[in-house]
């Protein structure tokens, strides 16, 4: 056996903490492409005209399985309520709006 190899499970565990990994930094991303959104094409009402946040998440949905989808949707959900509560409508409306924007 050599220095190198490593067993079946670490290297599932390396990849299980990648995966996890990437789901928050798309998360961030999604949060921070949803706050630009809301900043620079935000109506009176607090309305995003454009959401171009989902183009983020659409990519990462398109190469996992559908059974895979609950995380990244999870914390994109999480990412869309926080930007609305800072820029958006409030903290009110984060939670109702969140599914639509991820669908849009």
């Amino acid at each position: 056996m050599t220095i190198n190899s490593r067993s079946a499970a670490t290297k599932r565990s390396d990849r299980k903490s990648r995966i996890a990994q990437s789901d928050t930094w798309l998360g961030v991303g999604y949060l921070a492409i949803a706050c630009v959104s809301l900043i620079f094409t935000r109506t009176d009402d607090g309305i995003a005209l454009l959401w171009i946040a989902t183009a983020l998440l659409l990519p990462r949905l398109a190469l996992i399985r559908p059974q895979h989808w609950a995380k990244p949707i999870i914390f994109c959900s999480i990412g869309s309520m926080i930007a609305t509560t800072l820029f958006g409508a409030g903290i009110i409306v984060s939670g109702a709006w969140a599914p639509r924007c991820l669908s849009a």
